[in-house]
C-alpha cells in the first residue's frame, strides 16, 4: 500500500510542478534533447516548406573570383532543408545549372529576397535555422561567407584585428573597419547582381530583385547598413549585434533600419561611463567607439520606421545557430537559447514583412513594454545612454 501513496503524491507533485513550472520543465526537455542529440531544431515553422541548394555565382570576368552562397527557398516538391549538423553540405553547382532544377512554391504575389552576411570569419551557414525560419515565412536567403577572401587575385584579405590599446591602433581599427565593411558590401552586392542575372532566366515576376533586405550578424550587420548606402536595390537593413563602420556609423542611413543588441555588448549607460573613466586604455578606447555607438543609434532607432530591441540572456554568439549547439550548455542556465532564437526570428520577419512587403508595422514592432521575457524596447529609452557625452563622428575619432 505505501509504494502506492508514494507513487500517487509523486504523481500528483509532478503534475503541481509542471501547472507551476510548466515553461521551466519544457525548456529543461528540449535543452536535454540538444545535449542527447547534438542536432539543432529545423528553424522551418512557417507556412511553406522548406529547401536549400549551395550555388555558384560566377561572373563574365574571368578576373573576378566566384562568389559561393547558400539559398533558401520556399519549395513545393523539393527535398527539405535538414535540420543543421544533421548532414553535410552538399557541394556548390553553378547556379546556371542548379536553378532550373529547382521547384520554387506558388504564391499570390512575388517573394521578397534577403541578403545575409556572417560575422568576421564566419560563414553562410551560421545562420541556418533563421534562413530556414525565414523561407518559411515566404523569403528566398541568399547567404554568404564572410568577406575576407579577396574578389581578384592579389587583392589583400579584408580581415583585421579590433585593437584598441593606444589611440592610434583605435584608429587603425575604425579605417580597417570602414574599409571592410565598404568591401563587404561591394562583394554582397556583386553575389546580388550575379544572382539576379542567373535567377530572373527561370523565376523572372516570382522573385521580387529590385527590392530586397539584408540583415548580419556582428560586422556583417556593418556590411548590412553600408549596402543599404550604395545601393538603392537594398531597401531595409537589420544589424544583429554588430558595430557599425564606414558612412552608417554616422547615422547617414534613411532606410529602415532594425538593432537586436546581445548582453555581450557592455552598452549600459553604468558600463559605458565606468570604461570611459577607466585608466586602461584599451578599455578607454573601446569604450569612445561604444559611446559613439550608442549616441548614432539613440538616433537611428528613434527615426519612423527604425527599431531596436536589447535581447538579454545570452552573449555574442547567442545571434547564430551557435547559441543551441551543444557546445554551449553552460551558457543556457543565464537564459532560455529557445526564448532568444524565438524573439530574434519574430523581430525580423516583422521588420521584413514591414520593409518589404508593405504591412502596417507589425505590433510586435511597436509593443513596449515587449511581449518577450528580458528584452528592453530601445525606442524612447531614456535610460540607455543616459549621461553619455554627444559622442564625436567616427570621421572624427579616425583622424583626430
Amino acid at each position: 500500500m505505501r509504494p502506492l501513496i508514494i507513487l500517487v503524491v509523486a504523481l500528483m507533485a509532478f503534475l503541481a510542478g509542471h501547472f507551476v513550472f510548466g515553461s521551466t520543465l519544457q525548456r529543461f526537455v528540449r535543452e536535454s534533447y540538444l545535449l542527447i542529440s547534438n542536432k539543432l531544431p529545423n528553424g522551418a515553422t512557417g507556412p511553406f516548406v522548406v529547401a536549400s541548394a549551395s550555388i555558384e555565382l560566377i561572373s563574365d570576368d574571368p578576373q573576378e573570383r566566384t562568389i559561393t552562397a547558400h539559398l533558401w527557398y520556399p519549395t513545393a516538391g523539393d527535398k527539405p532543408d535538414e535540420a543543421p549538423g544533421a548532414a553535410p553540405q552538399p557541394s556548390a553547382r553553378p547556379c546556371e545549372t542548379i536553378l532550373p532544377s529547382l521547384h520554387l512554391a506558388e504564391a499570390p504575389k512575388p517573394f521578397s529576397l534577403l541578403l545575409y552576411a556572417p560575422g568576421m570569419g564566419g560563414n553562410r551557414l551560421e545562420n541556418r535555422m533563421t534562413s530556414q525560419f525565414l523561407a518559411s515565412n515566404g523569403y528566398l536567403v541568399l547567404a554568404m561567407d564572410d568577406g575576407i577572401v579577396p574578389q581578384k587575385p592579389g587583392d589583400q584579405p579584408s580581415a583585421f584585428p579590433l585593437d584598441f590599446r593606444t589611440i592610434d591602433l583605435m584608429r587603425t581599427t575604425i579605417r580597417l573597419g570602414t574599409e571592410k565593411a565598404l568591401h563587404d558590401a561591394r562583394a554582397a552586392l556583386q553575389a546580388l547582381d550575379r544572382f539576379t542575372h542567373c535567377a530572373q532566366q527561370t523565376w523572372a515576376g516570382r522573385v521580387i530583385f529590385d527590392r530586397v533586405g539584408f540583415f548580419g550578424f556582428s560586422l556583417g550587420g556593418s556590411t548590412a547598413a553600408e549596402a543599404a548606402l550604395l545601393d538603392p536595390r537594398v531597401v531595409a537593413s537589420v544589424n544583429l549585434d554588430g558595430w557599425l563602420f564606414g558612412p552608417s556609423a554616422d547615422g547617414k542611413n534613411e532606410k529602415p533600419y532594425l538593432l537586436l543588441l546581445t548582453d555581450d555588448t557592455n552598452l549600459t549607460s553604468a558600463g559605458l561611463r565606468k570604461a570611459l573613466a577607466s585608466d586602461e586604455p584599451a578599455v578607454h578606447y573601446e569604450a569612445i567607439v561604444n559611446a559613439h555607438f550608442v549616441q548614432t543609434h539613440k538616433a537611428l532607432v528613434q527615426r519612423p520606421g527604425n527599431y531596436g530591441f536589447w535581447i538579454h540572456g545570452t552573449g555574442h554568439g547567442g545571434f547564430t545557430d551557435l547559441n543551441l549547439s551543444r557546445s554551449q550548455w553552460r551558457v543556457w542556465r543565464h537564459g532560455d537559447p529557445f526564448r532568444i532564437q524565438e524573439s530574434k526570428d519574430a523581430y525580423l520577419k516583422a521588420f521584413f514583412d514591414t520593409a518589404l512587403k508593405g504591412m502596417a508595422p507589425a505590433p510586435l514592432l511597436t509593443a513596449n513594454p515587449s511581449p518577450y521575457a528580458r528584452t528592453d524596447v530601445l525606442k524612447d529609452n531614456a535610460e540607455w545612454g543616459e549621461g553619455i557625452a554627444t559622442a564625436p563622428t567616427q570621421s572624427d575619432l579616425a583622424s583626430k
